[in-house]
Formats: C-alpha cells, sequence, structure tokens
C-alpha cells in the first residue's frame, strides 16, 4: 500500500526540477531574491494615499528587497477589516479617530502609533475652470454651484467625508448641501467623480490635486473650518514583532519615504 501511494521515482524528479526551475534564480541571487519569494507586506491604507504608497513600496522594495502590496479603502472600513480578522500589517489612517478604534479593537501595536503627515482640504474643480476663490464663513457655495453636483467622501467612515461635513457646518451650508452631496465611499473614488467632471465641484485634499492632470484647488478651506489632517501610521498587533514590518514602518517614517509623500502634496514634518 505505501508503494502504491508513492509517486514513481522519476516523477518526483521531474517535480523536484521544476521547483528547482523557479526557486532557483531567486536563491542564487542570496537573502535579497530569497526575500522577494516570501509572502509580501501588506499595509491597509487610506484611499488618498495610493498614489504615494503606490511609489513608496516601490522604491522600499528595490531599495531592501522586501515586497509591499497596498491594500486601499476608507480609514474606517480599514479599520473594520482588521478588526474582522483581515490580514495586515500596517495600518495608515486618515484620522487619528480610527487608529484610536483600532487601538480600542486591539488590533494595531499602540506602541508603533506615529503621525507620519498632514493635508489640507480643497475646494476641487476640473483643471482650466478659472475659479480662483477665497473660501471664508460667509462663502456662499450653494449660489456658486448652481444646478450642479458637489461630491464628497462619505463622513460615516471616509475621513474626508467627515472634514467636508465639518467644513460646511462651519460655514452653515450642511443643511441645503446634504441632500445634493454626492456621497463616495472614500477620496479616490470623490476625486474620480471631479475628474470625469461629473461633479461641479469636489471637497478634497490638497495631496488630490496636486500633480494631477485634470482637476486642481480652486479654493482651500481655512484650517478654523475643520479638524487638523492628521494621518497616522502602526504596526498591526499581529505583525508587531515582524522584522520585515518593523524595518518598513521606520522607512516610511524616513527621509526617503517623506520626500515621496511631499511630492505628493502632503505636509511632511
Amino acid at each position: 500500500m505505501e508503494k502504491a501511494a508513492m509517486a514513481p521515482r522519476h516523477r518526483r524528479g521531474l517535480a523536484s526540477r521544476s521547483v528547482l526551475a523557479i526557486l532557483g534564480p531567486l536563491l542564487c541571487l542570496g537573502p535579497w531574491g530569497q526575500a522577494l519569494a516570501q509572502e509580501p507586506l501588506r499595509i491597509l491604507a487610506a484611499a488618498s494615499t495610493i498614489s504615494a504608497v503606490d511609489e513608496a513600496t516601490r522604491l522600499f522594495a528595490r531599495k531592501h528587497g522586501i515586497r509591499v502590496v497596498g491594500v486601499f479603502a476608507s480609514s474606517g472600513k480599514l479599520a473594520r477589516q482588521l478588526a474582522a480578522g483581515a490580514p495586515g500589517d500596517l495600518y495608515l489612517s486618515a484620522d487619528p479617530k480610527w487608529m484610536n478604534w483600532a487601538q480600542f479593537q486591539r488590533v494595531i501595536d499602540p506602541r508603533s502609533r506615529r503621525t507620519i503627515f498632514g493635508n489640507r482640504l480643497v475646494l476641487a474643480v476640473t483643471k482650466g475652470s478659472g475659479y480662483k476663490l477665497e473660501i471664508t464663513k460667509s462663502f456662499d457655495l450653494p449660489k456658486l454651484l448652481g444646478d450642479g453636483r458637489l461630491a464628497i467622501a462619505d463622513p460615516a467612515h471616509a475621513p474626508l467625508g467627515a472634514h467636508a461635513k465639518t467644513a460646511l457646518l462651519w460655514m452653515g451650508v450642511w443643511g441645503p448641501l446634504a441632500r445634493r452631496a454626492l456621497r463616495l465611499p472614500d477620496a479616490a473614488q470623490a476625486r474620480a467623480l471631479v475628474e470625469r467632471g461629473e461633479a461641479k465641484f469636489g471637497i478634497l485634499y490638497q495631496s488630490d490635486v496636486t500633480a494631477n492632470s485634470w482637476i486642481e484647488a480652486a479654493g482651500v478651506f481655512p484650517p478654523e473650518s475643520h479638524r487638523k489632517i492628521r494621518y497616522e501610521i502602526a504596526l498591526t498587533r499581529a505583525s508587531a514583532k515582524d522584522a520585515g514590518a518593523q524595518k518598513f514602518h521606520k522607512w516610511l517614517l524616513g527621509t526617503a519615504a517623506g520626500e515621496i509623500f511631499a511630492r505628493f502634496g502632503f505636509e511632511v514634518k
């Protein structure tokens, strides 16, 4: 019975040679190649950071031979996914509120919490529209909007949407705009709606319009109109002692990553 259960020797030899053919080149590259062959790290990051985080992960892989995969959505959705058991090594939130929630749920390592960068809130329009606006508390956005639509992220779970709602409440226009606003799942989808011209205006981050070929800032919301925009990063509790995750966490807080984030419009100290 044992002999019948075993594969013929020549088949086992072929299988072994196939594995070596696949892994051989990586093994020959030493630790760097072996690292690339391992399971990649996963960073769960706010949707507003997609372009910057993607570039940062590519540079980190080239420099250190550790692959990183980005998973992007609103900060609230990502925090809930972690709490539900979704795999992840790092969590990058666009709002300390959701990092606090993740910490309360015991899914992040509180000792690794760091502020990584900031942002600004802008009123975005299609590039070339010609708007140069000074946004004040008495600014009449409903009149300017006319019959057009306003794109915002959903205030229920997207920090961008929460900041937008706070700013509109500060201006006293949330009431007339609440029903007319197009509430998108996250910052990336709100930005896309403005890029396609399906919304006349969008309340977005400065980083959404920086180096963007399709949209620009028509005006900037003053700091007093909303809470300070602060992004935080932390290791997940499951990966708090993982050497690769620790290395990536430290690298993201360093100069090389900071230059990338600044180039994409984030405020790096």
